[in-house]
């Protein structure tokens, strides 16, 4: 059994096909992210990240409220209003891993007892390199203890050659997502069409 957590970094998803949010299909991605899946994988984390910067709070709300239902049941939206995104997905990143953890030695006191390695799937839907030196890092600190299986979903031609190094499987997004242009109220969109 794995612990599975999943980090959508939205405007990277977003740059890379030159989309708005509301173009991708996010419900899709979800159940192609979820197909992978074992039966016995836990999630234990799911954040769709965007950027709010100049939100006020009550405008935040309302924007996880709207994106809500682009991304299904699977993913809660999060909407950082004071730094970028990639911060704030590091910063979760390390926050599951340290709450594992945590668990990990309250069960062992507990029972006296532990199963190990805790074994955590971190899943990243972004081909941004700025997630290569945490990806490193995690690579370099698997053990007995804990070990990391970290895998990207990201655009082919976002994808970076530093992060896609560390990474132990790399899923195309263009595999699951093809778009046609389209005129619509004089603005050129992308859509999905499959």
């Amino acid at each position: 059994m794995a612990k599975t957590a999943v980090f959508i970094d939205v405007p990277n998803v977003c740059l890379g096909r030159a989309v708005k949010p509301k173009n991708i299909n996010w419900q899709r991605l979800s159940l192609e992210i979820a197909k992978t899946l074992a039966d016995d994988d836990e999630v234990i984390w799911s954040g769709a990240y965007a950027l709010g910067q100049g939100f006020t709070a009550t405008a935040a709300e309302r924007a996880k409220t709207e994106f809500r239902p682009l991304f299904g049941a699977h993913f809660d939206p999060i909407i950082r209003l004071d730094k970028d995104v990639d911060s704030w997905i590091v910063a979760d990143m390390f926050r599951v891993c340290l709450n594992e953890l945590n668990e990990v030695v309250a069960h062992a006191v507990e029972h006296s007892s532990i199963n190990l390695p805790v074994h955590l799937r971190l899943i990243l839907v972004s081909g941004d390199n700025d997630y290569t030196r945490v990806f490193k890092v995690l690579k370099e600190h698997s053990s007995e203890l804990i070990s990391f299986t970290l895998e990207v979903w990201s655009w082919q031609q976002t994808l970076g050659n530093d992060l896609a190094r560390y990474a132990n499987r790399i899923y195309r997004l263009d595999q699951f997502f093809s778009f046609e242009s389209s005129e619509t109220e004089g603005e050129e969109e992308y859509l999905p069409v499959r």
